[in-house]
């Protein structure tokens, strides 16, 4: 996956998950990332106030980091 080196990836005060929570998830996306098979779209889906946007931040965090954020959005 392409990444572009100044993406933007914090959403104002949000705060990614706390240590050792969320694990499986955020393997399963890092997982995605690594071994996408062609899936150029990870569907995070659930509950409203279940964590969503909370993964996605901490996803976010973590890519660019590792230098690997190609775009984020979070509303």
């Amino acid at each position: 996956m392409h990444h572009t080196i100044d993406t933007e990836h914090r959403s104002g005060n949000r705060q990614g998950c706390l240590g050792g929570t969320r694990v499986h998830v955020l393997q399963q996306l890092e997982d995605w990332l690594e071994e996408g098979q062609g899936q150029h779209v990870f569907w995070l889906n659930g509950l409203a106030g279940t964590g969503k946007s909370t993964i996605a931040q901490t996803f976010a965090e973590v890519t660019f980091a590792e230098g690997k954020l190609g775009a984020s959005f979070c509303s």
